[in-house]
């Protein structure tokens, strides 16, 4: 889902900083960027407006929408696995799900220290695949018992409750999305392919959907209309998932695929799917391509202010935000020091240059690599170049992604 460029796999940098070494002692220093943001998987924010993020294995706190960021680990153990996704309850707390090596783990944001607590979970040595709230805050959890057994909690996962036994859903966890006692969805890998099940407290499941592989499965809280997006295109439910009928996007392809959607209180949805965003005022019954906010290419997200980000890795900026609907966008990715660097270079004068991916992909330090600054390789403005070289009097050799030297 990621597009990750490996020109120079030896020599690839995906780090938060760059190092170099001395073959007397064989030791390494940290140097100071170059800067960028590389492999962001996750944004999300919380009831009071706080943002947090997940880059390079770490979690990031901004209280001032994007301006800065600090570290917030307190609390993790290390050695945790990626992070699966944050989750915000209906009662405003904050959660993050974690993927370990047995089970899964479940942490909540404590406010106060700035920092998490983990949520015991009782489910032993089995996985947990995924999680969600309803409406009611309930939590419910999906758990890899050689099939995915669902079950939910009332008291914030000290308990649970099983809803279904093994062999009632048939397949590999891919997507939770809950509503009410009635309607609630999961979607599974099943061979080739995939089904969605649509099943209620009681126990009762059907399957409702068997397709291609699914990119997303949710509830508008407001409606309990549903949406799902797959390989073949997108589709809505207004009877909470037993029905579906093919949602078509304006001025997009039938095959066009939803990522993630965004639910406003006062009844505008939002759909990102290829690179851009649609808006709907009639809970997805008709569409609308906002031209101006979905004019930068990436993947978006909305946050609980209002304000939009978006990143786009291999571009510049590489994560970006809008007040103004995207009539404006602020550059964020300056003050970070994660690119991906692909090629490092030093010319005779000890100059050293960088190989980022990013629209101009270079930086250059003529400190020995503590300060960076753009170097910008234009043809008719700026371009995206896959490889660098220096010769001994300081020419740069750079070749163009259309082959052009």
């Amino acid at each position: 889902m990621r597009s990750v460029y490996k020109l120079f796999p030896a020599m690839l940098l995906a780090l938060s900083a760059v190092f170099h070494t001395t073959a007397q002692t064989i030791t390494w220093e940290a140097l100071n960027g170059p800067s960028g943001v590389y492999a962001l998987e996750s944004l999300g924010s919380d009831a009071d407006g706080r943002l947090f993020m997940y880059m390079n294995n770490k979690i990031y706190r901004s209280t001032d929408q994007g301006d800065s960021w600090l570290e917030t680990m307190t609390g993790l153990p290390a050695g945790l696995g990626r992070l699966v996704r944050f989750l915000r309850g209906p009662s405003g707390v904050f959660y993050a799900h974690f993927e370990v090596s047995i089970g899964g783990k479940l942490f909540r944001f404590v406010p106060a220290g700035n920092s998490w607590s983990e949520i015991p979970l009782p489910f032993g040595p089995y996985d947990l695949d995924g999680i969600d709230f309803d409406t009611q805050g309930r939590l419910w959890a999906s758990t890899d018992e050689s099939q995915s057994i669902l079950q939910y909690s009332t008291n914030g996962g000290q308990t649970f409750q099983k809803v279904t036994t093994s062999g009632q859903i048939q397949g590999w966890f891919d997507f939770l999305a809950t509503y009410n006692d009635a309607h609630n969805l999961i979607a599974v890998s099943y061979g080739a392919g995939q089904k969605v099940y649509h099943f209620t407290i009681t126990g009762a499941v059907t399957q409702v959907i068997s397709g291609r592989p699914v990119y997303y499965l949710g509830y508008n809280p407001n409606t309990g209309t549903a949406f799902y997006s797959d390989l073949d295109g997108c589709k809505r439910s207004t009877d909470g998932g037993l029905t579906w009928l093919t949602m078509p996007l304006p001025q997009a392809p039938s095959y066009t695929r939803i990522y993630d959607m965004f639910f406003e209180p006062g009844g505008r949805i939002w759909a990102q799917a290829n690179q851009t965003v649609y808006f709907s005022d009639d809970d997805g019954a008709t569409w609308f391509h906002n031209t101006t906010l979905g004019a930068m290419p990436g993947t978006y997200y909305r946050a609980t202010s209002g304000n939009w980000f978006v990143t786009n890795n291999c571009s510049a900026p590489s994560f970006s935000r809008t007040k103004d609907m995207g009539a404006t966008w602020t550059d964020l990715s300056g003050q970070f020091r994660i690119p991906q660097v692909e090629a490092i270079r030093k010319d005779a004068a000890a100059n050293l240059y960088a190989q980022t991916c990013r629209s101009g992909a270079y930086e250059k330090s003529t400190d020995g690599g503590q300060r960076w600054a753009d170097l910008i390789i234009s043809d008719g403005g700026p371009v995206l170049v896959k490889n660098l070289a220096t010769r001994p009097d300081g020419f740069i050799i750079a070749i163009h992604a259309n082959d052009k030297l």
